[in-house]
């Protein structure tokens, strides 16, 4: 007002006309070169946004080269329209390159941002299967954020080629998860045996780290009593028999085997495995079955082959082994 009352020239806001010469590209200051494509960009607006380029001496008229095989550009563009103007939509493929350029600058406003929006592209198992694949696609490491949401679709995830590119550790992780849904701990076992066979015996030194995710308190007796003496399956199920730990964790579980019928079918334990039942596999058992439950390394390799071709929603038709109406074995 006191500038008005003396009658001075309007005064310019600094910031707005700041921000339009950013939104219109007026000026540019640097030019960015990838995938052979020339964008004119201001430095300071790189600057904001990404420590790669706050750390780089940029003056005027300097042109910089960016790796292909890291950076695309279209991500390169929307990572500097970020900082710009909102972004509402774009698909998978898109945000993925956009998160993996936002690395490579250490733009880590941006990287917190992608995460977000990929937590919430992925509201399903399939979603977050097809997400994974994705990942893995472009050599983007999403094990640590997706692996929890793989519970629901263990099994199938189990019998893909993700599965059996997981490293010991990204295995681990998942396999100590209480939330896999699996019909009893025996495919657990197996799960974990399968991974070791993949690349066997190079996997050996492995297998005591994986028999800790094992809760052996959980399986039936009748398995439990066959783990020791392993006399079919593949080499690798020879070799656990005979692991000193995994022996004295089955001989402790057969050791606290309650005299009930939790002594046939296992699954005693609360706050254990989210058990289900699929009709489509031979072996599972529902929890009001009185038969003995067992599996052997070839029932389970089969399911394994099936759920291959079974189709990425197979997994809404399994059921709790608690639902009533539903018979696994004839009365």
């Amino acid at each position: 007002n006191l500038w008005a009352a003396f009658g001075g020239p309007i005064r310019i806001n600094l910031v707005e006309n700041m921000i339009k010469v950013f939104t219109e590209n007026e000026r540019p200051t640097v030019m960015i070169i990838v995938e052979r494509k020339q964008f004119r960009c201001h430095a300071l607006v790189l600057q904001v946004i990404s420590k790669f380029f706050r750390d780089c001496m940029m003056e005027k008229s300097h042109i910089y080269h960016l790796p292909s095989s890291m950076v695309t550009a279209r991500s390169f563009v929307a990572l500097y329209r970020w900082a710009l103007e909102p972004i509402h939509c774009m698909t998978t493929t898109y945000l993925l390159q956009v998160l993996r350029t936002a690395q490579f600058f250490d733009c880590p406003e941006i990287v917190s941002n992608c995460w977000l929006a990929i937590e919430e592209s992925a509201p399903n198992p399939e979603c977050t299967v097809s997400l994974y694949q994705r990942a893995q696609e472009m050599k983007l490491n999403l094990e640590d954020h997706l692996l929890g949401k793989f519970s629901m679709v263990f099994l199938q995830f189990v019998a893909s080629q993700e599965f059996r590119q997981l490293n010991v550790s990204q295995l681990k992780r998942l396999l100590d998860l209480n939330t896999l849904w699996v019909n009893s701990e025996m495919e657990v076992y197996f799960a974990a045996a399968y991974w070791l066979s993949i690349e066997w015996p190079s996997r050996r030194r492995f297998a005591e780290k994986l028999v800790d995710s094992i809760q052996f308190d959980q399986m039936p007796i009748l398995f439990l009593s066959s783990i020791i003496r392993a006399t079919e399956g593949p080499p690798v199920l020879a070799y656990l028999a005979h692991l000193t730990e995994l022996t004295a964790a089955v001989r402790k579980a057969m050791d606290g085997v309650n005299v009930a019928a939790n002594k046939f079918q296992g699954r005693g334990k609360e706050n254990a495995r989210h058990w289900i039942y699929d009709q489509r596999a031979d072996h599972h058992h529902v929890a009001t079955c009185s038969r003995a439950q067992f599996v052997n390394w070839e029932e389970f390799a089969n399911y394994m082959k099936w759920l291959q071709s079974a189709g990425p929603k197979h997994w809404r038709t399994m059921v709790p082994i608690y639902e009533t109406r539903v018979r696994c074995c004839p009365p």
